[in-house]
């Protein structure tokens, strides 16, 4: 091979040589080793971020660590009390007896780091979570006799069975209802069954689970009496214009019954019907 060639190709290969290691050396080192601990990693959780007062949630702490590593938990709450599942970073969270504000602190720990995680929970009061609002209606019928509806119908008598009807609508299994509709009639019960307490006591009655509203839901009763008055039958009127004079404006609109299904509530016609022994409910 001619010299000056020879010497040409050894100068190239030594030059790209120097080029490649040059460029090696300006390649910034990789950030991963084999082996490298990962930075602890803590998330805290729970399925809502409110609790009534005396109930309990579940809380979950989740930890991200390397392989082989076991993560101790440790909790604290602000008020209120955690309780141990037997699952690592699951616990039961009782709220206090007062509403307020809380918060609970997880302290997840790998041995070599920790780490803290804090939640904020808000306590409110009992029953304010509820989406229902179970209303139940009573009438003692045992004084539904001789009842006065007008100088023609001055002694109207109670007949089986008695009805409500109203501005809401039910499933008549269930009972579960919500506010809005056009006057539909529900069987009201002396069976000891619909929220009944006593078989054949003639207090009639009938729970429905609403829908929470703040929505005026109208209402009258009815039997199976001959003689209707208005829209009802004329024990029914009676017995809504008695209501009338004992509830005065605070459940009566516009000539009729209402209550708002916003809480539990009980409507005792029983309890109204006696509540002024000398006061005649049902006389001209």
């Amino acid at each position: 091979m001619n010299m000056k060639i020879k010497i040409s190709l050894t100068l190239l290969c030594a030059l790209a040589c120097t080029t490649a290691f040059a460029q090696k050396a300006q390649t910034p080192p990789s950030t991963f080793k084999p082996g490298r601990q990962a930075a602890l990693s803590v998330t805290l959780q729970a399925p809502v971020a409110q609790v009534e007062v005396g109930k309990t949630i579940p809380l979950s702490a989740r930890a991200t660590l390397t392989a082989g590593q076991v993560p101790v938990f440790s909790w604290v709450a602000s008020s209120g009390s955690i309780s141990e599942t037997g699952i690592d970073g699951e616990v039961d969270y009782a709220a206090p007896a007062k509403a307020g504000t809380a918060t609970v602190n997880v302290t997840v720990s790998d041995g070599k780091t920790s780490v803290t995680r804090t939640l904020a929970i808000t306590i409110v009061a009992a029953g304010s979570l509820k989406r229902t609002a179970s209303i139940t209606v009573m009438v003692d019928a045992g004084r539904l006799k001789g009842v006065f509806v007008d100088d023609a119908h001055t002694a109207e008598n109670f007949t089986r069975p008695l009805k409500i009807k109203g501005e809401f609508r039910a499933d008549p299994e269930t009972l579960e209802a919500f506010a809005g509709g056009s006057w539909p009639t529900y069987d009201m019960y002396d069976d000891g069954t619909h929220g009944d307490k006593t078989k054949g006591d003639g207090i009639w009655t009938i729970t429905f689970d609403f829908e929470k509203s703040d929505s005026k839901v109208h209402f009258a009763f009815d039997d199976a009496s001959a003689y209707r008055k208005q829209w009802e039958s004329g024990v029914g009127f009676a017995l809504k214009q008695a209501w009338q004079r004992i509830a005065g404006p605070d459940l009566f609109d516009s000539s009729d019954l209402y209550f708002i299904p916003m809480k539990d509530q009980v409507l005792d016609f029983g309890a109204a019907q006696t509540a002024d022994p000398k006061a005649k409910l049902f006389q001209k």
